[in-house]
């Protein structure tokens, strides 16, 4: 397998073989594709398989490579997969929107003709050296994770013992190196080690149930009257045997629930149900969670539950559904398919009625504004009308190519339609010709009328969206998309337009012809968009088969993802559901509102610091742009503070919850809850990371980068100072009985210590810089989160108790719950997860779009806050993990499928009967 793959124009062949050349000189070989063939399946697959083979992913840069769509899509593999990217600039003359975002935001090796290609070379071969241990490692794993997905997932693929270990240690040091692991391999590293510790717990099982066994057998060679002893003994290590092996499975189902949630969110949810019930006949009622043989089920049961926005499907064909849309009310759906039909459901996949008449395919569908009435049109070139009970009203006849889209006017008085025939045309309801639309050079593809009814959109297949009055006079035109406009929607308000295009973007545009925001990040052709009833969102969905949903600004808000294209997306409504058309013959329904978070911007900058109040009424934020904000809970701010010069890093409420510490910038400020600066602390002479208050609010401890601790009164009066030995500071906190300190720093090693700075225990296990560290509310316990992805429970004599690995990259904070039972941890990988203190996963309750620094739980009340990158504060409801409460909530989700879908057996269709009865 070559180690590095070169992504061209056909045009640049000569200077390509010039380096190719070279590249061999060096030792290097090199994969390039030198025939100009005909895209295939075994072709492409030929390509990707290059890529993955290959550490390095060179990319030369041309006038004719950044419009090249084979090119563009080596590029979006070569992202997928991973792997280091190194551009070489050969020619010039291209615009820079034009260049893939990916290669856009490398350095360039400059090696045009100007330049000496000695030197240019010399860069690259340097690019390519750096760290070429980890960059074959990445390579290697890469295979491995996908011959392992290719072998169907089978556990002899994994890695185990040192290979293993070696994976982990590599995989840490993928937070800091380029290029980062792919989601490939974080899902192969983590699934060899479920497999690997599932392994050991049924080798442990069994070497206790034969110990068991040999027990049993050395009492029987002493007296037969023992018999039933032995019998017992021998009869509990079996069971204790057989309830191991289950677990091994179920924590096998269990992971796979969450990798199939991917893409099949509905059929991961019931899987995880199946793997729940299964788990609460083996544990019943008698175990606490901590003592759970597994609680991978339950983990994914949370975690899916969190997550989940997959509310229904509607199995409407075998193939394809071209098109589906919500009635007005929102209480029905109408889908078209390759069939030639149209069907007529209710939102919890009731079939109600079927359009049949169209003698090829149906392609668009829309009701009529009272609900009352659909248009349908298709491959035949008809349009047709029909009332909600099947039954054809009027034909429309006319047009010379398939119609692909139809629409209504506002006042239903009239239907327009879109055909492969360059035109658009009204019509009246009677199926008479209105107005014809010749204005195009190619297909029309989408049409619709403006709010008002005054004015229509088209979308065509030669790059342009067209603004025309109800006479067919053009108005405007959107031009800019560098392929065909699959879709065009007005705005609620009739100020805007979005459209779709097979470049892989969208864009909003105002009636004037002028783009206000792209819209990027599908990884293929934009086939379906749709404004929200409120006009403050666009979703659009595409053939990567993802669906997403962005602000007017082109900030990209949520992704899901289902299987093959999506041919259309449009919002309910309430703006609170999506219902989508797929190339797999279903319609599915998406809840946006199921997770009940809170948030709001309290920041422009980063957070560092978040805390509650002790009251749990507010919340106080702070971070890289040195201002202090006060919030309550309905998200209203009440206070800020200014006074720091720099960032601040640390942030905490009195215990009485009348005053506000902070530090940073080498500074300890004091404050009052209305932002009144009571006292400032200094001495450091350097950076002050961190500051705490003890628990009567009467002393202030104080450390930062010169690793000095600093005690103070809260007047201001130092009384102590000592050094710690563990470098710069990170965290710094008084226990709960304000008789010792705890301190954690960059060496992955911290201390507990007395006020006199006497060393009382050492934590070693760390690899790398320990963020925080934080006391279980009755003292006993500490929890820490590391720079090496892990957070650890310890006793206070130094201890390691439990180890929670799950973050994919740093953990940044760890929080014991207020009844000590569970720990929250959040990480630079986005998520927010929740662990027993045992350090078995119970939930991945929250994915961001970046980085989480902060996690907190409510003293008062059921809330968990969140903070970080973007600074945006998260508030979401927080529950005790409880199996029979998860898969009651899992029933309940899953009651209309189950109900009214044919995609699974009659097993499958009971598998909540009993769950839902209470039984």
């Amino acid at each position: 397998m070559a180690d590095i793959f070169i992504s061209y124009s056909r045009k640049d062949r000569a200077f390509v073989e010039k380096l190719h050349t070279a590249l061999a000189g060096a030792n290097h070989d090199a994969w390039v594709d030198w025939q100009n063939i005909p895209i295939t399946a075994d072709w492409w697959d030929e390509i990707e398989r290059g890529i993955e083979g290959a550490h390095t992913f060179i990319f030369i840069i041309s006038p004719d490579s950044v419009v090249s769509k084979v090119c563009r899509q080596e590029v979006d593999y070569s992202v997928k997969t991973n792997k280091r990217l190194i551009p070489i600039l050969w020619r010039e003359g291209f615009e820079m929107q034009q260049v893939h975002e990916a290669i856009a935001k490398h350095n360039w090796v400059l090696c045009r003709e100007q330049d000496n290609f000695d030197t240019a070379f010399e860069s690259l071969l340097k690019a390519i050296n750096t760290d070429l241990n980890y960059v074959y490692a990445h390579t290697r794993l890469l295979v491995h994770a996908l011959e392992w997905e290719e072998k169907a997932r089978n556990d002899s693929f994994l890695l185990r013992g040192s290979y293993l270990q070696e994976a982990e240690q590599w995989l840490q040091q993928g937070a800091s190196k380029e290029p980062k692991p792919s989601e490939q391999q974080i899902n192969y590293i983590t699934k060899s080690r479920e497999a690997e510790d599932a392994h050991q717990r049924l080798i442990q099982a069994g070497q206790k149930s034969r110990r068991m066994v040999q027990i049993g057998s050395a009492v029987l060679g002493v007296t037969i009257c023992a018999a039933a002893l032995v019998g017992a003994m021998t009869i509990q290590a079996l069971q204790e045997l057989q309830a191991a092996k289950i677990a091994t499975r179920l924590e096998r189902e269990g992971a796979n629930a969450l990798q199939q949630f991917n893409s099949d969110q509905l059929g991961a949810l019931l899987a995880a149900v199946d793997s729940g019930k299964a788990l609460q006949k083996l544990v019943k009622d008698h175990l606490p969670i901590n003592q759970y043989p597994t609680t991978s089920p339950l983990f994914a049961l949370g975690t899916l539950l969190e997550n989940i926005q997959e509310q229904n499907r509607i199995r409407a064909d075998q193939s394809n559904v071209s098109s589906a849309r919500f009635s007005p009310d929102g209480s029905k759906i109408v889908t078209v398919d390759d069939r030639g039909t149209g069907q007529l459901w209710t939102v919890r996949g009731q079939l109600l009625a079927e359009f049949r008449g169209h003698q090829g395919k149906v392609l668009d569908a829309n009701f009529s504004p009272d609900g009352k009435t659909i248009v349908t049109g298709g491959s035949d070139r008809t349009a047709r009308l029909w009332n909600l009970q099947g039954q054809q009203l009027a034909k429309f006849t006319g047009h010379q190519g398939l119609i692909w889209s139809v629409s209504f006017s506002p006042d239903g008085q009239q239907i327009a339609t879109a055909s492969v025939d360059g035109t658009a045309r009204l019509w009246s309801l009677k199926g008479q010709q209105i107005v014809e639309i010749k204005a195009h050079q190619g297909q029309v593809a989408y049409v619709q009328f403006s709010p008002d009814g005054q004015q229509l959109v088209t979308a065509l297949s030669d790059r342009t969206a067209r603004l025309w009055n109800r006479k067919g006079q053009q108005i405007a035109e959107f031009k800019g998309h560098q392929g065909g406009i699959s879709e065009v929607r007005f705005s609620p308000d009739g100020k805007t337009i979005v459209t779709a295009a097979d470049d892989g973007t969208a864009r909003l545009w105002n009636l004037q012809g002028k783009t206000l925001a792209e819209f990027k990040g599908h990884l293929g052709a934009v086939l379906g968009v749709s404004f929200s009833p409120d006009g403050k969102q666009i979703a659009t969905s595409g053939t990567d088969s993802t669906i997403r949903v962005w602000n007017l600004l082109g900030h990209q808000l949520t992704q899901f993802k289902a299987t093959l294209w999506i041919n259309s997306v449009n919002f309910s409504p309430d703006g609170q559901q999506l219902i989508t058309a797929g190339g797999d013959g279903t319609a599915r329904l998406w809840n946006l509102s199921q997770r009940k978070i809170r948030e709001f911007k309290a920041s422009h900058e980063w957070i560092w610091s978040l805390n509650f109040s002790p009251d749990g009424t507010k919340i106080a934020t702070a971070g890289s742009d040195g201002v202090i904000r006060l919030w309550n809970l309905k998200r209203k701010q009440l206070a800020e503070f200014r006074g720091h010069q720099g960032a601040i890093w640390s942030l905490s409420f009195s215990p009485d919850g009348t005053k506000i510490l902070t530090a940073g910038d080498g500074t300890v400020q004091l404050w009052d809850i209305w932002g009144q600066q009571i006292v400032k602390l200094g001495g450091h002479g350097q950076a002050i990371y961190r500051a705490s208050l003890s628990p009567n609010g009467s002393s202030i401890v104080t450390a930062g980068e010169d690793g000095i601790i600093g005690l103070w009164t809260v007047s201001g009066q130092q009384t102590g100072s000592f050094q710690s030995n563990d470098g710069q500071i990170w965290s710094v906190k008084f226990s709960p009985d304000g008789k010792t300190i705890l301190t954690t720093g960059d060496r992955g090693t911290f201390h507990l210590w007395n006020f006199s700075g006497k060393q009382i225990a050492e934590f070693k296990g760390h690899q790398d810089i320990v963020f925080q560290a934080n006391f279980s509310p009755d003292g006993q316990f500490i929890v820490s989160a590391g720079k090496d992805g892990t957070a650890r429970i310890w006793n206070l004599a130094g201890q390691q108790l439990a180890l929670l690995r799950g973050h994919e990259q740093q953990v940044f904070d760890a929080r014991f719950s207020l009844d000590g039972q569970q720990i929250a941890t959040a990480g630079q990988d986005g998520t927010v997860r929740l662990w027993t203190t045992d350090g078995q996963q119970i939930a991945k309750i929250f994915d961001a779009r970046g980085e989480v620094w902060n996690v907190a739980f409510n003293p008062q009340g059921q809330d968990i806050a969140i903070a970080g990158e973007g600074g945006i504060v998260k508030l979401m409801p927080f529950e005790n993990a409880d199996l029979n409460q998860l898969l009651t909530r899992g029933c309940q989700w899953l009651h209309n499928y189950l109900q009214y879908n044919t995609d699974f057996s009659e097993r499958d269709r009971l598998l909540c009967q009993k769950v839902e009865s209470g039984n």
